[in-house]
């Protein structure tokens, strides 16, 4: 019986889910900064992080969320109107939500990873047991 070989590297293609990743960013920053929708924009940065991370390793992951992070950060230092204090909140809290979404798409990018490399060990133990046998 043949058994399916695993791919050595992993099937990723992220050049549109870049572009893709780029515009949405862009469009967000843009909404944060220029509407008085701050309470909720900056928040939506993790939905690019989950939506970016079955097309990134998990090092492609942290440089996404810092820049969410970054775009958050400096989207609160540029806007002139509204008030501060709502403001910093709003800005600390979508900080907190994106490093933890980072974090746990990081974290199931290795399990991922781990899974993998599992599955190609024990392809390799099969195949050894029959060609022994």
């Amino acid at each position: 019986m043949k058994t399916p070989s695993l791919p050595t590297t992993p099937r990723r293609r992220p050049g549109l889910h870049l572009t893709a990743m780029v515009l949405a960013l862009a469009l967000l920053f843009l909404i944060d900064t220029a509407t008085r929708y701050e309470v909720a924009v900056s928040v939506f940065y993790t939905v690019i992080i989950l939506a970016m991370a079955h097309a990134l390793t998990w090092r492609g992951l942290i440089v996404l969320s810092g820049s969410c992070v970054a775009l958050t950060w400096l989207s609160f230092l540029i806007t002139s109107y509204g008030d501060q204090r709502a403001g910093l909140v709003n800005m600390l809290i979508s900080t907190v939500a994106i490093v933890i979404t980072g974090y746990l798409a990081c974290t199931a990018e290795l399990a991922r990873a781990a899974a993998h490399e599992a599955q190609a060990r024990l392809l390799r133990i099969s195949r050894i047991h029959s060609l022994e046998g």
